[in-house]
């Protein structure tokens, strides 16, 4: 029969509650290159300080791991991003005065820190400079597909109650980056951290950086659909008879304004963008002059409507039968009629007739398109709107 060790009886225990190890993130490769130079040109830029970066390095931690890390004492800052999402800014205590130092007397001092907790001041002296940070990561970021999760944040919000953060630190697990940092040099030596909450959806659509994986090929698969849309002049308006009498061969004269009072419409009628009808290259073109940001909108509604007048100032030029009676010395009470007097109906002046087959002028109808304006020869990609 085997022997079996009894010296640990814990051990087994140990081995079942030891934490799992979590898979390094996506970013930390790319907070770990970049990291180091963005804090440098930040505090170079923005309060000229001479800052170098001692060692730095990023892992995923647990949030209840991550929170038993932070430096004593230290100013953690609350940071927000799309999506309800929380990461933390973590300056210890050297690091906030050697800020406010440099702010107030344009250096760091190599004197000792001198003991005491973070206050709603040094939380404000250091704003600037933590979003100055989260800003840079941002722009110089964005366009690298791994470091999603570090995109976007802003608003440094100072929390220092640990209970607070147990609770406002949701996610499971953070990539936490922690720097090293000589200020001066040589004048204070400082650490900082950056969390920034585990991205578990590599191929989710975000703010920063737009569409990956399928929902890109999805998105340039959409936008290069082919669309049908209509340059349509405006609206001519003709007698009954003079509809009735159209026939094939039939001209209706243009007034001249009506090239420069084009409209562009889609495909259900609805009208996108006004402009001018011309000519490029010997075909017909409709250049584009105003985009309705709302394609249901009609014109009426694009423009302001007139502030609406005091009542009370407002005189209709109306008069009731009473006053009217008052005004012409009529007495109260008899019979008012306001019917001018026409005279008989053979004294009235015969009215003309319409002459409603009478030929069209020719002289506002161009007959082909070689007598429509010219617009600026231009290339084809300064163009893209073709009407055929």
């Amino acid at each position: 029969m085997a022997s079996r060790d009894v010296t640990d009886p814990g051990a087994t225990l140990r081995k079942k509650l030891k934490p799992r190890t979590l898979a390094r993130g996506p970013c930390c490769d790319v907070l770990e290159a970049e990291g180091p130079g963005i804090f440098r040109k930040t505090a170079k830029s923005l309060l000229k300080l001479d800052l170098v970066v001692g060692s730095s390095g990023a892992k995923r931690l647990p949030a209840a791991a991550a929170l038993a890390d932070l430096p004593d004492p230290c100013l953690p800052m609350i940071v927000t991003a799309p999506g309800e999402r929380l990461g933390l800014f973590v300056l210890d205590g050297a690091l906030v005065d050697g800020l406010i130092e440099q702010q107030l007397l344009g250096y760091v001092a190599r004197a000792p820190r001198v003991e005491r907790p973070v206050t709603r001041i040094d939380a404000e002296l250091s704003r600037g400079f933590v979003a100055a940070i989260l800003k840079s990561l941002t722009v110089e970021l964005v366009e690298e597909p791994r470091a999603r999760a570090v995109c976007g944040f802003a608003t440094p919000v100072m929390e220092t109650d640990r209970a607070t953060l147990d609770l406002a630190m949701t996610a499971p697990a953070y990539d936490v980056l922690s720097l090293s940092l000589d200020l001066g040099p040589g004048q204070k030596q400082a650490e900082a951290q950056l969390w920034f909450p585990e991205d578990t959806d590599p191929d989710a659509e975000t703010q920063a950086d737009g569409p990956t994986g399928w929902q890109a090929q999805m998105r340039e698969n959409v936008m290069a659909a082919p669309l049908c849309v209509e340059a349509r002049l405006p609206s001519l308006p003709i007698s009954i008879a003079e509809f009735a009498g159209l026939q094939i061969g039939s001209i209706l004269p243009l007034p001249a304004e009506a090239l420069r009072e084009a409209e562009l419409v889609d495909a259900v009628g609805n009208q996108v963008a006004r402009g001018k009808l011309g000519q490029l290259n010997g075909n017909r073109a409709f250049r584009i002059g105003a985009i309705l940001s709302d394609p249901t909108q009609t014109e009426a509604e694009v423009l302001p409507a007139p502030e609406p007048a005091d009542l009370a100032e407002i005189d209709t030029g109306m008069v009731t039968g009473l006053d009217a009676g008052l005004e012409l010395g009529i007495p109260a009470g008899a019979p008012l009629d306001m019917t001018p007097d026409l005279g008989p109906p053979e004294d009235l002046p015969e009215i003309a007739p319409s002459p409603m087959n009478a030929p069209l002028p020719m002289h506002d109808a161009p007959e082909d398109s070689s007598e429509l304006p010219d617009f600026p020869a231009m290339a084809q990609a300064d163009f893209p709107v073709s009407v055929e």
